[in-house]
């Protein structure tokens, strides 16, 4: 076992800053709206004060003059920052690996041999009542039409603003809003 796996603290640390951004945003994923941001203003505060105490774990052994033990303490903080940001946009990922079953299904029987992209609603992400409709749809298209429409914003027949991009394969989340 390597000598910086002992240390207890940090791994405890860094195994909460990989896994808190990961499920809070599969939460926010499954629960949009005020539920998921309950949890993710929850998880923001957990994983603030986990960073916070690590800052803490590498000063510490600078004062008794550890210098390894800090400057390890340190790369882990550098190394596990970029992995919080990657866990913070896996959320919509993770939702459709675990729901891929059953949205197989549910494409089997609307598109009846048809080339139309299947529309499956994720539900309302707006938080207040003022934020109007935020609307998320997962849309799987066997055509790929729908692919010229990512990373654009485009206004609907309702007056609707839709921001379409892509997840994989021929999955796309497009994004409603009223505003």
């Amino acid at each position: 076992m390597f000598k910086w796996m002992q240390d207890r603290k940090a791994l405890w640390l860094l195994t909460i800053l990989i896994f808190i951004p990961i499920i809070v945003s599969t939460l926010n994923s499954f629960f949009a709206g005020p539920i998921g941001s309950l949890i993710f203003i929850l998880a923001t505060f957990v994983v603030l004060v986990s960073v916070l105490t690590l800052i803490v774990l590498i000063f510490v052994p600078l004062s008794k003059k550890m210098w390894r033990q800090s400057f390890i303490r340190f790369l882990i903080l550098i190394f596990i920052l970029p992995l919080i940001f990657i866990g913070v946009k896996s959320g919509d990922y993770i939702h459709l690996l675990i729901m891929y079953p059953h949205y197989l299904q549910t494409i089997a029987g609307y598109s009846n041999g048809q080339d139309v992209p299947v529309r499956i609603y994720w539900g309302d992400a707006s938080v207040f009542v003022l934020d109007g409709f935020r609307g998320r749809t997962l849309i799987y298209d066997s055509k790929g039409t729908t692919a010229k429409l990512v990373g654009s914003v485009w206004e609907d027949s309702n007056g609707f603003k839709n921001y379409t991009r892509h997840l994989v394969g021929r999955f796309y989340l497009e994004e409603t809003s009223s505003e």
